[in-house]
């Protein structure tokens, strides 16, 4: 019996807690690229690390109202999850921009002309300088040109790439099933 409520917890919430854990081991993995193996973050990389991280809270906050009272559909749990999918929707579409711009940058593609350059300075808006609050998480410590961190043969932009498309393809499925009243 126990086994078969996990079994049917995950299929009904695969994709929640697909992106919950590629979120994290995403998040987590560009920690420990940083400290264990000595590869600061550059400008790109900080915004992509906010961003996953930010899909990673916005998921969690849509997960929490998905699943309460998961057989009773109200205004304030679709409002919530609608809420949840746009931000996630808005955050991987972001982060596939910002990886684009940071693969272009990073190669000597036909393509590199259109981002011509890492930048420098805060990668944050000023009412929310993530860069000033927690450095040691989003603090810009290398120049895009010194290199990029590479795992079983991709760069790490490619895997916010496949991220995004992944998030944005869930994230548009749950909007459809919300909106006709089949979460």
């Amino acid at each position: 019996m126990f086994k078969d409520d996990i079994v049917k917890v995950v299929m009904r919430d695969f994709d929640w807690l697909l992106v919950i854990s590629l979120s994290a081991v995403f998040f987590s993995g560009a920690i420990f690229y940083e400290y264990a193996f000595d590869m600061p973050p550059c400008y790109l990389c900080v915004q992509q690390r906010a961003l996953v991280l930010g899909i990673l809270l916005s998921s969690l906050f849509g997960y929490a109202f998905y699943t309460k009272n998961i057989d009773k559909p109200t205004k304030l749990k679709d409002a919530a999850i609608i809420l949840s999918v746009c931000i996630n929707i808005t955050f991987a579409l972001l982060a596939f921009e910002i990886a684009s711009e940071h693969l272009a940058t990073s190669t000597s593609s036909e393509f590199s002309f259109l981002f011509s350059s890492c930048e420098t300075g805060t990668p944050f808006p000023s009412f929310m300088p993530l860069d000033q609050w927690l450095p040691f998480l989003f603090g810009v410590k290398a120049s895009c040109a010194d290199g990029m961190a590479e795992a079983l043969g991709l760069k790490m932009p490619v895997y916010i790439l496949y991220f995004g498309m992944l998030v944005t393809a869930f994230s548009c499925v749950k909007m459809i099933l919300v909106l006709s009243g089949r979460h």
